[in-house]
């Protein structure tokens, strides 16, 4: 027996990894997989071969050599060991590829952009390069065979002199959704070579946008933030289209339904979607996972269409498609269930999908603790329940987010005018409890199958109101962004109007939005109406467009959230008065 196990140790390669370990790989033997990535680059940055040697090769070897085999996702695009690296090579081709269409250093004389042209690709390719290397920091633990946890802050793991170095990872539960974007800026200096940070920093427009994109603030970095979205989104469009190879076909399609379920993963596994609390989109239950469906699919459909997946606009299709994979545990033959759902002093009834946790989480270690309260599946009819839940997109986003689904969805370059919106509700004029009907408003009466409909009044508002927090804290709210329903100013946070309460309830959006008036958390103008026209600033030449919006002063305080600088490009028509100045202004208008 000892003999026996000599000889498979002797005969075994001696640098093969063991079992859920990888070896750490030299930058050459890391980047021969991906010749042709490089050939592409190299054509594209259309630099000499010591510009090349000088400043881009040496980023991309070190750039394998610090992120080795981990990937960039753990449910979603590029999730497969060595993702990381090709994600990243993607998103630097890309960028060069697209910044071919841009005259850069904007708004530069023919002789100036001559002379800084080139800072300005190199900053395209590492500002590509580099978006997503900070994922391993904050969303992977990385333990070395040795048992000691590595950081790619204290640089890459280099491979061993006496022998090979081996690691595994595993992806931190309970995560920060988002928050590696704040790390990136830190380990910069581990790819950029020290020369190729002096040229960047030769150009201080270059280097401000740049430093922006590595942030996360694409909307401050102008046209590089565009180019860095825009190629970020190409790359991950690709591989959730086409997905790794399967070995049994060889095929890369992808169903619809391996789509949506990896969607969810990511979602929930990053807290986008919040589980288990008062108010979540899920809960946890005796290995069923109870999904609030209207809720669940619609964050999924915009997760999924920001990736440049063309997904069916309506909730039925998504629902269908999950049905007949087998993947929900179906009520009857239907997929809706009808929940009373309670923790503590809190209780609510939903209408849910029934789907079995293993699917999200394939290993119980990974899981969440289950829910602390009880889900009651109700005897009532679902009908109406399931016809709301599969109303999906309004007519209005089903044409946004269907027209462009055989590519990828085209990121502005600058901050554009909102999607065309139904006319906004007639403004009272007088300081009653700010409800906007009008005669020409007779439809806002919540409609039999809406999920508002049922609900105590009191509640519609507060109900909104915790959809919108919860968004804003797990990160799945997109703030001072070109399409964004949220912008920071200095008055406080504005929220575009219909555009919000439409994302929240596309049939009874009226209702929703006069509930959250008579909350009374936003600052009415002078004149006592409701909403404030928003300024907002295009581009260098002046251009300028407006967006409807609620100002809620002391967000912060007054919501329990955390956000960021006032966006520069927008700011109130009117400016906000003082206190004791808008009292003055009632005054002279009760007198007249």
């Amino acid at each position: 027996m000892v003999l026996k196990t000599l000889l498979r140790r002797r005969n075994q390669p001696a640098d093969e990894a063991p079992p859920g370990m990888y070896k750490v790989m030299t930058a050459a033997d890391l980047l021969n997989g991906h010749r042709q990535l490089l050939q592409e680059i190299r054509q594209l940055a259309g630099v000499t071969d010591r510009v090349w040697d000088t400043y881009y090769g040496p980023a991309y070897r070190a750039y394998a050599l610090l992120v080795q085999l981990l990937p960039a996702s753990e449910a979603h695009h590029h999730s497969e060991p060595g993702g990381l690296l090709r994600h990243g090579l993607e998103v630097s081709l890309e960028g060069l590829r697209l910044r071919q269409g841009h005259l850069l250093p904007p708004g530069a004389s023919p002789e100036e952009m001559s002379a800084r042209q080139d800072v300005w690709t190199y900053c395209c390719a590492m500002a590509g390069l580099l978006h997503d290397i900070g994922k391993p920091i904050i969303d992977l633990e990385v333990v070395l065979h040795n048992g000691r946890v590595w950081s790619m802050l204290a640089g890459p793991m280099l491979p061993g002199t006496s022998g090979p170095t081996y690691y595994r990872y595993r992806f931190r539960p309970g995560r920060a959704h988002r928050s590696h974007e704040r790390t990136t800026a830190l380990v910069a200096n581990h790819v950029v070579p020290e020369l190729g940070l002096e040229w960047i920093a030769s150009d201080q427009e270059a280097l401000l946008a740049w430093v922006s994109v590595l942030h996360g603030h694409l909307d401050e970095a102008g046209p590089l933030g565009a180019i860095a979205s825009r190629a970020d989104q190409t790359s991950v469009a690709r591989d959730l289209a086409c997905g790794i190879p399967i070995p049994a076909t060889g095929s890369r399609a992808r169903p619809l339904a391996e789509v949506l379920v990896r969607g969810l993963r990511e979602l929930l596994r990053s807290g986008a979607l919040p589980i288990n609390r008062p108010g979540a989109a899920a809960y946890l239950v005796d290995g069923d996972l109870w999904l609030v469906s209207k809720r669940v699919l619609d964050e999924l459909r915009e997760f999924l269409t920001q990736d440049g997946q063309g997904v069916p606009a309506r909730n039925d299709r998504l629902m269908d498609e999950l049905q007949q994979h087998g993947l929900l545990v179906t009520n009857g033959d239907r997929a809706i269930w009808r929940c009373e759902i309670r923790q503590g002093d809190w209780e609510s009834t939903l209408t849910c999908l029934r789907m079995p946790a293993s699917l999200i989480w394939p290993d119980e270690d990974d899981a969440p603790e289950s829910f602390e309260g009880t889900v009651t599946p109700s005897d009532e009819p679902a009908e109406g329940d399931e016809q709301a839940a599969a109303a999906g997109a309004s007519p209005a986003n089903e044409e946004s987010q269907t027209a462009d689904s055989g590519g990828v969805p085209s990121a502005p370059l600058v901050l554009a005018d909102p999607l065309p919106e139904p006319p906004l509700p007639v403004e009272e004029t007088g300081g009653n409890d700010g409800d906007t009907r009008s005669e020409h408003h007779t439809s806002s009466t919540p409609a039999p199958d809406s999920p508002v409909s049922g609900q105590e009044d009191g509640n519609v508002g507060k109900r909104f109101l915790a959809w919108l927090t919860d968004r804003i804290n797990n990160g799945a709210a997109k703030i001072n962004s070109v399409d964004a329903r949220i912008h920071v100013v200095p008055e406080g946070m504005v929220i575009v109007t219909p555009a919000i309460f439409r994302d929240y309830d596309p049939v009874n959006w009226r209702s929703v939005q006069r509930h959250f008036q008579r909350l009374q958390l936003h600052r009415k103008l002078p004149d006592d109406t409701n909403i404030w026209t928003c300024e907002v600033k295009i581009d260098k030449e002046r251009k300028r467009s407006e967006l409807k919006a609620y100002l809620i002063p002391d967000p912060e305080q007054k919501l329990g959230i955390s956000l960021p600088r006032p966006n520069r490009a927008v700011h109130l028509v009117e400016t906000c008065p003082l206190p004791e100045e808008a009292g003055e202004k009632e005054e002279e208008l009760g007198d007249g």
